[in-house]
């Protein structure tokens, strides 16, 4: 019996050691999503009274969220390490390995079925996607498990008041981290009234405690955001209810994570079957497991369906701690095909359970393969390095107009630009917009316009349009899959004519040169030149940058980029002067020496403007491309 038992530790600290590896691998692979640095900036960045006053209002969570967020924000000593913020639900959600054990046990589940349910959790992707999220939801899940697990053992007659105490803090702890912990408190006290009713004295004592816990989150959910939510300031920050999401969202993403996030009508509905299935193969197999299960999978799913109807709050990760019932679902499931299968097939019922479990086990371990290393599942796009091109570029006196209103923003960019968020919110009018560029317009001479509006926004692209309309585009990039452009005005200063670099024929003279040496995130070398027309063009013009290797025998040009100016040639007014932009594509070039000359020339004879010393291009630099590091 003993060695029995230390074989089903070491197996079950070595699921433990998996999940636990699973959880910090590629842990700050990814930057933090907005939410994540919501969290990082307002709960575990701010002191707690603020949070609790200002914050909770516009992002209602109990207390002891905010709490501990601070505690954690507090012991790190800042809030800029990626992986020491999202630590803290990793470990958190490591704890849920062995509490799930200790249900399946308390559920009188077998041993080995137990041990698979302490797998499915290590390795399942909706929890491994949240224990990698710097938000409460992965701590949550492991603090319901928790508290789901105590009550039951008080119903299994566990009840010293050392097992009393310890549910009231284990359940007060759940229901003050997040608000939706009250449906799972319905959910066992529907248990315990099942269990427990030929005993009215636990029973009263049982409800009159649940009943108090409660209350703890109501009474700070009536003290702080109810105002925002009364008013309808507050309306819920994901898609609106619709009942068909249940079978095409839901079940994807509680069976096989957010790679699997949706699917088409017919192929919920054949999750949905094969989960009745389940449910039925439970029933026979332990009624009173495939109750408590049942109750703590359907019971949260309609209320939550039921609040979504008020406010959008219809998201699968606001019922998390349904997962380990689902598992203990499937398990009980599985424990019953597999006593019928046994009579056909001499194995053990355990080994076959685990083998029914292995097309699941299969497709997780595909979900996580993705979910680590498939950009386009990745949680955020690179905020990090869209912070760090602009606290390397710009500078005091500029201004960043943020499309996304995304606090990821906030939490990656830390340069002396000014930075404002703009539209602010869906339904910012155009003449709204207008009213609030126009002042920063005359104010700011560069405008940087990063990243995009959020999806389904009525005013989406029309601060762009403006800019467009009213500036020249000198910068048009991306870091990852955020778009950086900059826009300056039109006007351009004309030189005396004694600070011209050089003049092409009596046409155009050329009058400052701004060469951005580091290659834009895209991969172009950004080149500005300011030219002054002396006296119109008889024919339209066009200018050309070229690249040539500066060590090569043979002259070649490398790279080059050509382009008509936005005022035609026949149409130039003596002294007056303009910008091009020139992105020239560098990202394919061996490290090297190249020299950039420019020049005019006529596109249909193909005839350059000479220079005054007979030469038809003019140099600009020597620019030094870099070997990787």
């Amino acid at each position: 019996m003993r060695s029995r038992q230390l074989r089903i530790y070491g197996a079950l600290i070595l699921i433990i050691c998996l999940g636990f590896a699973l959880r910090l691998h590629e842990l700050a692979a990814v930057p933090l999503r907005g939410d994540e640095a919501f969290s990082a900036l307002y709960w575990a960045g701010l002191p707690l009274e603020e949070s609790l006053s200002r914050i909770a209002a516009i992002d209602p969570h109990p207390p002891l969220t905010y709490a501990l967020f601070r505690l954690w924000g507090t012991v790190l000593g800042g809030i800029e390490q990626e992986f020491a913020l999202r630590a803290l639900p990793a470990l958190g959600n490591l704890l849920g390995l062995p509490l799930l054990y200790c249900l399946g046990r308390t559920m009188r589940l077998a041993h080995g079925q137990c041990l698979l349910l302490a797998l499915i959790w290590a390795l399942h992707p909706y929890e491994l996607w949240h224990s990698q999220d710097f938000r409460n939801y992965a701590l949550w899940a492991s603090a319901s498990l928790a508290a789901f697990w105590l009550g039951l053992r008080l119903v299994a007659g566990y009840r010293q008041p050392r097992d009393w105490a310890l549910y009231a803090a284990v359940a007060s702890s759940a229901s003050l981290l997040f608000y939706t912990e009250l449906t799972f408190l319905l959910a066992l006290a529907g248990c315990v009234l099942g269990m427990a009713w030929p005993e009215p004295r636990f029973l009263r004592r049982m409800l009159a405690l649940q009943s108090c816990i409660a209350s703890l989150p109501l009474l700070f959910f009536a003290l702080f955001p109810a105002p925002a939510l009364i008013s309808g300031e507050y309306a819920g920050t994901v898609q609106a209810f619709a009942p068909l999401d249940y079978i095409t969202r839901f079940l994807p993403t509680l069976l096989f994570g957010e790679s699997w996030s949706s699917a088409s009508p017919a192929a919920g509905a054949a999750l949905a079957a094969l989960l009745a299935l389940a449910a039925l193969l439970a029933w026979r197999q332990s009624r009173p497991a495939a109750v408590i299960a049942l109750l703590a999978i359907v019971l949260p799913l309609a209320l939550l369906g039921l609040a979504a109807t008020l406010r959008n709050v219809f998201h699968p990760r606001y019922i998390l701690p349904a997962l380990p019932f689902l598992f203990v679902l499937l398990s009980l499931a599985g424990a019953q095909l597999s006593c019928r299968l046994s009579r056909r097939w001499r194995l053990p019922q355990t080994t076959l359970v685990w083998l029914l479990h292995l097309p699941w086990i299969t497709l997780a371990l595909g979900s996580l393969h993705a979910h680590y290393t498939d950009p386009s599942l990745h949680k955020a796009p690179a905020w990090d390095k869209l912070g760090a091109f602009l606290n390397a570029r710009t500078g005091a006196g500029e201004l960043i107009i943020q499309l996304a209103v995304d606090p990821a923003f906030a939490y990656y960019y830390d340069g002396v630009a000014r930075d404002i968020a703009l539209p602010s919110q869906p339904g910012q009018s155009a003449i709204e917009l207008d009213a609030a560029l126009q002042p920063l317009h005359a104010q700011y001479a560069s405008i940087y316009l990063v990243a995009s509006e959020q999806a389904g926004w009525q005013n989406a692209g029309l601060v762009e349009r403006w800019l467009q309309e009213q500036r020249q585009l000198v910068l048009h990039t991306a870091t990852g899959q955020l778009p950086v452009r900059q826009y300056l005005p039109w006007t351009v200063h004309a030189q005396p004519s004694d600070g011209l670099v050089a003049r092409f024929g009596d046409s155009v003279a050329l009058q400052h040169i701004e060469l951005f040496s580091q290659p834009l995130p895209t991969g172009e070398l950004l080149l500005w030149l300011e030219w002054q027309a002396l006296q119109p063009a008889a024919q339209p013009l066009k200018s050309f940058v070229h690249l040539y290797d500066a060590d090569a025998a043979l002259v070649q040009v490398m790279a080059q980029s050509d382009m008509f100016p936005h005022i035609p040639a026949p149409q130039w007014q003596p002294g007056t002067a303009f910008r091009t932009v020139y992105a020239i594509a560098v990202a394919d070039l061996p490290p090297g020496s190249y020299d950039l000359r420019a020049g005019w020339y006529d596109p249909a004879s193909g005839q350059r403007l000479p220079l005054p010393d007979g030469g038809d291009s003019v140099w600009l630099a020597l620019w030094q491309k870099s070997a990787p590091a």
